[in-house]
């Protein structure tokens, strides 16, 4: 059974806790990602979605709302955090029974990477093409 650090996406992005929103979208947008890992100092406290920030608001509402505006305000707070050696199967099922969009991965007590539906869409469909494409024929 692989891990869940075989569909993880390594080296997540994040912000402080006291930081704005309008530095958690920039790097959403920045690095075309939907989730920001939130810390109070070196420990985990949420994450941030761009859902989250939505609620929030307009996107179109003016920038200094944005920027007023502290992650910690929308994060969701205790974020599902595995292991990198937690098995992958696992880690899917509680998302699943939690409808959880992401899993954050720790190495130690260290943010490691995140998993996401994403992720874990493209690992699926990886497995796929393994076991159901055919070989293109080759020429004799």
């Amino acid at each position: 059974m692989p891990t869940v650090a075989a569909v993880m996406t390594p080296f997540p992005y994040f912000v402080d806790r006291a930081n704005s929103v309008l530095r958690a979208m920039q790097l959403m947008d920045e690095h075309e990602i939907r989730h920001v890992a939130v810390k109070d100092g070196t420990r985990l406290v949420g994450i941030v979605s761009r859902r989250d920030i939505d609620r929030l608001g307009h996107p179109a509402a003016p920038q200094k709302d944005w920027e007023a505006t502290r992650a910690e305000r929308v994060m969701t707070p205790d974020p599902y955090v595995v292991p990198m050696d937690e098995p992958l199967a696992a880690v899917l099922e509680t998302m699943a029974a939690r409808r959880l969009g992401t899993a954050l991965v720790l190495r130690g007590d260290r943010l490691a990477g995140i998993v996401s539906v994403t992720d874990v869409c493209r690992a699926l469909a990886q497995v796929l093409r393994d076991r159901f494409e055919t070989p293109e024929p080759t020429a004799a």
